[in-house]
This record gives structure tokens, sequence and C-alpha cells, in this order.
């Protein structure tokens, strides 16, 4: 690494040798990197803070998953968007209500988060993904491909991301961090796109910050490339893994539920059975257990009876203990 540089002014569009690396990485996971290019960003938010200025309007429709990413959709209505949501069934996405959705609204763009769903955890089938873009495309919708922790698979092989559905075609944008499962005080990320979008991506970008972090984007490459990555996602895979186990197990013990997301993610989402979770929460506060109610999720007046529970940095004593005050609290509600 040259010092000079890493400490110098650097590029809007990010340190050219880890945007390589990234073409490189997406390639591999089967997208056609010939016709597309990286923008180098401070992580997802920035990410999807710069597409949603770039390619919509204030009152534009977007349409997403119903519940889906708090903070995408914080995102959307800090840019004025008209947010149409399509409920999730429990093995994903409502089709008929997708297909009837797109035939009656003017949609300008779409947002889906089809690998470990937050705040599901729901992983797309490669099959649905195909109907997906496929109805997308039948209307020339850009679709924003939130590429949240994709290499956490711990129960199926690797499913290929939308974008690499799409082959050569130019509608799909695909949002990259790996901030959550690695350095979440490194804020990088990057935005994967046609050639002649990431110029315009990088000249907002360029009015935002300038450029991100030379010296922060140079280390991050350096960790990437000397295999610290692959043997890191190796060790975690198993330890969420055994973390989910056990806190579904707790979970189904412990909290009166209607359901639980199946999936094996960084976190759980939970439909109670007629609780009302901020007033569970305001309750496991006083003991020192907090969560995230699920309303934050949800595209509508829905999800006041859901919670989502995140489990990756405790132990499992911690996880133990904080699920069985939350069981004791809820039941204490329903008395």
């Amino acid at each position: 690494m040259n010092g000079n540089k890493l400490l110098n002014y650097g590029y809007a569009k990010g340190y050219e040798p880890l945007i390589n690396y990234l073409l490189n990485y997406m390639a591999n996971k089967g997208v056609e990197v010939s016709n597309k290019d990286i923008l180098i960003t401070n992580g997802f938010t920035e990410g999807m803070d710069i597409v949603l200025a770039s390619i919509t309007e204030k009152g534009d429709k977007i349409i997403c998953e119903n519940p889906t990413h708090n903070t995408a959709l914080k995102l959307m209505k800090l840019n004025s968007l008209d947010i149409v949501g399509v409920n999730c069934e429990e093995d994903g996405i409502n089709f008929n209500e997708l297909r009837e959705v797109l035939a009656k609204n003017n949609i300008k763009a779409a947002y889906f988060i089809p690998s470990y769903h937050n705040p599901t955890g729901r992983v797309m089938s490669y099959e649905d993904r195909k109907t997906l873009y496929n109805n997308l495309k039948k209307y020339n919708i850009p679709i924003i491909e939130d590429g949240f922790n994709e290499e956490l698979q711990h129960l199926s092989d690797h499913i290929s991301p939308i974008t690499a559905i799409s082959g050569r075609e130019n509608g799909v944008i695909y949002i990259g961090s790996l901030s959550k499962i690695l350095f979440p005080g490194m804020r990088i990320g990057w935005i994967l796109a046609d050639k002649e979008l990431v110029k315009v991506l990088e000249s907002v970008k360029r009015s935002r910050n300038i450029h991100t972090s030379v010296l922060d984007q140079a280390i991050f490459l350096e960790y990437l490339k000397n295999g610290g990555f692959e043997r890191y996602v190796k060790r975690i895979r198993g330890i969420y893994k055994e973390k989910h186990e056990i806190a579904i197990e707790m979970i189904k013990k412990h909290i009166p539920y209607k359901w639980i997301s199946k999936e094996v993610a960084l976190y759980i989402l939970i439909k109670l059975n007629k609780i009302n979770s901020r007033e569970l929460l305001e309750r496991c506060h006083k003991r020192g257990v907090v969560f995230t109610p699920g309303d934050i999720f949800y595209t509508d007046d829905k999800g006041a009876d859901t919670l989502r529970l995140g489990f990756s940095r405790l132990s499992i004593e911690e996880i133990k203990k904080g699920i069985t005050i939350i069981g004791e609290e809820a039941r204490n509600l329903i008395r």
C-alpha cells in the first residue's frame, strides 16, 4: 500500500484495486460484468440513498416487500416516494398481488432483498427470483437488489443474485456490503450497475462527500485478498447456525407465538399471540433486554404484534437469558 496515495484525495468512484476485486467477486457469483461498473460507497445506506436520488423523483411510486428493511423504508420516505408494499406470505412474495399492483400502478422503481431478507430472514428461491425479475422487466421497472448477507447461506447452496439472472440487461442495480458480517464500523459498500448509470451515481456521490476513505478501502481490500474473509465466513456460519437453533428452541419454549420465521439468519421474526410488541419492549427494557418492534418494517399499519430478535453478537447464555425474560413478560401481558 502506498501511504502517499492512501492519505490523499481519492476518486469519487472508489479505489480502483478494490473495484477490480469486487467486479471479479461479482463475476464469481455468475454476474455478467462486461457492461457494468462499480461505485464504492459508505455502506448500504449511502448506496441506497444515492440510487434513489438518481433514478426517482418526489412522488414517484416504489414497490417493495411488506415487511422490508426499515432503513430502506426511511430512505424512501426521506426521498418523498410513494411506497407500495407487496405482502409476503410464509413462503415468500404473493406474486398474484405483485402482478395486480404492477398492472394498476405506474411504478418507477422496485426494491427487493432476495437473500436473508430483513426482517424475515427468508431466502428467495431461484425460480422465484426469475419470476420476480420477469414480472418487473415486463414493465421496464429497475430493480434495486439488496445483496444483504448472501455469504451466510447455512442451509442451502449459493443462489444466483437477480443481477446474474438479468445477464447483459441493465435493469438491476445491485447494492452490496460486507459491513454487517465483518466490520460494522468500517462503512464500505458498493453499487454494481450499468456503466452509464454508474457515471451518474458517481457524480451524485462526488457532490455529497467527495469519496469514501481511501485508507479504509485499501485496508478492506488487503483483508479480502489475504483470505481472511473466507476463513471468517466458514467459521461464523457454524456459530450463527448454533445460535439460531438455540434461539428457536428457547422461543418455542418460552414465548407465546403464532409463527416464527424459518430461515437461519442473523435474526428471527416472531408474530406474537395477541401481544403488542411495543408494550412488551417497554417491560423488557426495564429488565435489561431489548429487541426491535416489528411495526417499523411494515409499509402499512401492520406488525404491531411482531418483533425481531437479533442475536449475532450475543453469547449463548445471553440468548437464553434474554428470551426467557421476553417470555416471562409476554405471559404477564396476557394474564
